[in-house]
């Protein structure tokens, strides 16, 4: 029994004095990234980035629109017997429209609309209130600006390139602060040891100054010697100092890059030796660095955004085409409806629409300053390949 209590006291004691293992780098960049807020919040501005993008295709998502009003008229009609004195009109239309990626926009919408005409005489006015219904097809599409959804798909493109940049940005940034921390970590390092050096350094002058004294006391040497090695052991001390002072600042960045509000750091670090040196390997260039592949997807950006504000000065022609369906009937929706669907009643409208701004010179300096944008950016790009 005796026996077993030692055992227990001796395996006690042994583990409360085992030292825990070093912290080491890749354990510490671990907390940076886990504690780091900065950090977190980058990867988040990536991710949100990148979901953002899916924004601008919405401009192909189908849009459902509708709308009902109610109007009263009493302005003065002339001859009331045929015209009345008042009109009551309640209207709704309920449809849906989509833009195609070739630009085409199309609707399908559905009209209704209940008429009352007072004072009327029913002798010019045998049916002073009807009703009506009309089904609609509408189509636009592009022949020049925007021809076949160019800009569209420009804008689209454009919105994708910027979320690119961002996520570039955020990628970039982050992998700067993990290189930070890591400069942080091997400070620390170095400072630990420049605190030891200095100790003994320190602890090595304090003997020396001893030494010399009782030289000097024994009447074994000059108080020349004495007064050296006393100013030997005072710039000891401010080496000393000006190494615990570095150790702090550096503990502190240390502490900050992981997200720790605090000047001491009870971790202990791996210790700098020949054979961790000689491990040390310096990373190879595998592909172009996330700020030149932002850089590159700026020029593509400004290319886009040249020939988006160059084109909105482009003539509009559109070639536009409707038909409707109508039907009526004086106290039924459901016949005005049965009406409108027997086709006996449509209306056909075809036609072009043409716009062209007129800006004269100043127009024409406008799209010389979007081609600069687009070459300047082109040589930033090549200067930072470079």
């Amino acid at each position: 029994m005796k026996r077993h209590v030692r055992v227990i006291l001796v395996a006690t004691i042994w583990s409360g004095g085992a030292k825990a293992a070093p912290l080491s780098l890749q354990q510490y960049l671990e907390q940076v990234r886990s504690g780091n807020e900065g950090m977190k919040a980058s990867a988040i501005t990536g991710e949100a980035a990148a979901d953002k993008s899916e924004d601008a295709k919405q401009v192909y998502a189908p849009t459902l629109f509708g709308s009902i009003q109610s109007a009263v008229d009493k302005k003065i009609q002339m001859p009331a017997a045929q015209r009345g004195n008042q009109t009551d009109n309640i209207s709704s239309q309920l449809g849906v429209s989509q833009v195609t990626r070739f630009g085409t926009v199309g609707k399908i919408y559905y009209n209704t609309s209940q008429t009352k005409i007072h004072g009327t005489s029913p002798l010019y006015v045998p049916e002073p209130a009807w009703r009506e219904t009309a089904p609609t097809v509408e189509l636009s599409h592009p022949l020049w600006k925007n021809a076949n959804g160019s800009d569209l798909g420009k804008s689209i493109d454009l919105e994708q390139s910027k979320a690119k940049v961002t996520e570039l940005t955020e990628t970039m940034r982050r992998k700067v602060s993990i290189a930070e921390a890591e400069g942080h970590y091997w400070r620390l390092v170095l400072a630990r040891e420049s605190v030891r050096v200095a100790k003994e350094n320190l602890d090595r002058a304090a003997k020396i100054v001893e030494w010399n004294r009782r030289r000097v006391r024994n009447e074994l040497a000059d108080s020349a010697d004495l007064i050296h090695a006393e100013s030997l052991g005072e710039l000891r001390e401010i080496e000393l100092r000006m190494a615990t002072d570095d150790e702090r600042a550096a503990a502190h960045a240390f502490n900050t890059s992981r997200g720790v509000a605090s000047t001491e750091v009870s971790d202990e670090l791996i210790k700098i030796t020949p054979e961790l040196l000689d491990s040390l390997q310096v990373p190879g260039k595998s592909k172009d660095r996330e700020d030149l592949q932002a850089m590159l997807e700026a020029e593509k950006m400004s290319g886009l955004g040249a020939d988006l504000q160059s084109g909105k000065y482009d003539p509009t022609l559109d070639v536009y085409a409707l038909g409707t369906l109508n039907g009526r009937d004086s106290s039924s929706w459901s016949k005005a409806n049965s009406e409108s669907f027997k086709g006996k009643h449509p209306t056909y409208v075809i036609g072009l629409k043409f716009s062209k701004p007129l800006g004269g010179e100043s127009l024409s300096r406008a799209r010389s300053g979007f081609a600069k944008d687009r070459e300047a950016a082109a040589l930033a790009a090549s200067r930072k390949r470079f």
